[in-house]
């Protein structure tokens, strides 16, 4: 069984590291991240391009648009004020984080099979959206074509989507919901929550 890393960080800790943070990661990501207009967006792509550099180093671009590293899997996503990025060494993987909040403006009609409508019932519509993007994030292509295609359930445990086999784990973690896949082999998921860290340690 593979182990998948999981690391979190808050805007709030990236705001009291900022300065480190930008010599750290450098005028490119920096650059990058000044293009949005609210300072916490500019604070989860600053958090997400330190994330991958702190835990995976050089990056590339594919032709589906995923950005990838050669010897290490990975995938970042971001909710609010939290951004994380799992990692790991032997598959693709797939990370999606969502903020606890009320189903009313989501679009079920759209992203919910008639198969999954009680667990739909039963969990709400976040748990399987996660899932959902994980998912086709492990795959490589995103959210695209028809999202009810995508199957959301099991949430944990062995999935089959466009003929491979993946496996897949959906927690609820400090508020959020989080979904992490990955492809052909289970997984544990080891996670750490940055809150502080000193130069010495970037």
């Amino acid at each position: 069984m593979d182990e998948l890393k999981l690391y979190l960080t808050k805007t709030e800790y990236l705001r009291r590291n900022i300065l480190q943070i930008k010599a750290f990661v450098g005028n490119d990501a920096v650059s990058r991240c000044e293009r949005f207009i609210k300072e916490d967006d500019r604070l989860l792509s600053l958090g997400a391009s330190f994330l991958i550099k702190k835990y995976v180093g050089d990056v590339y671009v594919d032709k589906f648009g995923k950005p990838r590293a050669d010897g290490v899997f990975f995938n970042v996503s971001h909710s609010r004020d939290i951004v994380g990025i799992a990692v790991g060494a032997r598959h693709d993987v797939g990370l999606d984080i969502e903020k606890d909040v009320p189903d009313a403006d989501f679009p079920v009609n759209v992203c919910i099979s008639p198969g999954e409508a009680a667990a739909l019932d039963k969990a709400g519509f976040l748990p399987l959206f996660v899932s959902k993007e994980s998912l086709s994030k492990a795959e490589g292509r995103g959210l695209v074509g028809d999202i009810m295609q995508i199957p959301a359930l099991p949430f944990d445990g062995e999935v089959i989507y466009l003929g491979k086999k993946y496996f897949r784990h959906t927690v609820k973690y400090d508020g959020y919901f989080i979904s992490v896949s990955a492809e052909n082999e289970d997984f544990t998921i080891k996670t750490e929550e940055l809150f502080d860290v000193g130069q010495k340690n970037l």
